[in-house]
């Protein structure tokens, strides 16, 4: 019986300095879960508003170049007024100069390049991919040996765009 005493009064002792202990504990707000969603999906910056896709302007320009091993496709992406961008899908294409007309072809392969990244405002956005010998089948040109002149590039859409209020 003495020993049930004992290991109550100890029982209550640890209850009483846990909850002594904890009052004083920082109390943490939850997790902001909105940081997990993808960018374009997260609230917008305080001070914008959402802008309709037919008013913005995006511009951009592809470069070709060799980092050491990597051969890569450098997007330069900005919009024409300054507006905030999220979730920008290009498409880009190898391109070829016709011998008899010296008239540029596209190739009717295109790869996707979706910009998960945000397109601030004021701001060009430089992203870039790797080209890789399969996304290229059938192209009967080596696409490592290419220049910035044999590729085109476009934007197909966007998720959202935001502009400040004034």
């Amino acid at each position: 019986m003495k020993a049930l005493i004992a290991v109550l009064l100890v029982a209550v002792g640890i209850a009483v300095a846990y909850s002594l202990y904890t009052k004083d504990a920082p109390v943490h707000p939850p997790a902001d879960k909105s940081q997990n969603l993808p960018i374009w999906r997260q609230p917008l910056p305080a001070g914008t508003v959402p802008v309709p896709a037919e008013q913005v302007k995006l511009n951009v320009r592809i470069e070709r170049r060799d980092q050491g091993d990597r051969h890569e496709v450098v997007f330069y992406i900005n919009e024409e007024h300054g507006y905030l961008v999220d979730g920008i899908r290009l498409h880009f294409w190898y391109r070829f100069k016709d011998e008899d007309t010296g008239e540029w072809i596209d190739d009717i392969n295109r790869v996707e390049h979706f910009v998960r990244d945000r397109l601030e405002f004021n701001e060009t956005l430089v992203t870039s991919t790797t080209l890789r010998k399969p996304d290229y089948p059938g192209l009967g040109v080596d696409v490592m040996t290419t220049t910035t002149d044999d590729w085109g590039v476009a934007v197909v859409n966007f998720e959202r765009a935001a502009r400040k209020v004034e």
